[in-house]
């Protein structure tokens, strides 16, 4: 009943590094909830069940809502049915796309894109091997908020160098990037 957890700093270089399993307490990835808490996931989570029954989502706990206390608190099956994602980091200091074949979830320091369901590998890798070249990332360089470098004693953000510079990824942004025309050299994207 675990599943692994894809955090913004675990995606890096076309693939992900590092990632850590957390309980899934469902049928199936993006499928209803189990019926019964298996008694080892029970063992562990029984001391927090107070405060996860009591979390909520505009305004509802779980227990509103009709659900029991250990399931996730925002769990979007329909989301998590289609097998192809797009997952990138949210804070980075440069661009790292990964092309998700299924079987993780994401936090929201890697947010993913969807593509239509009709959309085909070829189209994933294509997006894939474009977000991640380097004209995408002096364009989203240009575009993304920088974070700077580093914090200074009084907890603002600062520039040092500019390679050191961190960027905040968001999607409403990244919907602006420029498509080129033409079919997309998929060749070494697949190699790589």
């Amino acid at each position: 009943w675990a599943i692994d957890l894809v955090v913004g700093e675990s995606v890096r270089d076309y693939s992900y590094a590092n990632l850590p399993l957390v309980p899934y307490p469902y049928e199936t990835r993006g499928g209803s909830a189990i019926g019964e808490i298996p008694d080892g996931l029970c063992r562990r989570l029984w001391p927090s069940r107070t405060s996860l029954a009591a979390r909520t989502v505009f305004g509802k706990t779980l227990i509103d809502r009709g659900e029991p206390w250990w399931v996730h608190l925002e769990h979007y099956g329909d989301k998590l049915r289609s097998e192809l994602s797009i997952a990138f980091a949210f804070v980075a200091t440069h661009n790292h796309f990964v092309l998700d074949r299924g079987a993780r979830i994401f936090k929201q320091s890697a947010p993913v894109i969807k593509l239509p369901s009709d959309a085909s590998i070829e189209d994933h890798l294509a997006l894939v091997g474009l977000l991640n070249c380097s004209v995408a990332c002096f364009w989203m360089q240009q575009v993304f908020h920088n974070k700077g470098a580093s914090v200074d004693s009084k907890g603002a953000r600062q520039t040092s160098v500019a390679w050191d510079n961190f960027f905040e990824f968001d999607g409403t942004k990244l919907q602006q990037f420029p498509l080129p025309a033409g079919e997309p050299p998929l060749g070494l994207v697949r190699r790589l």
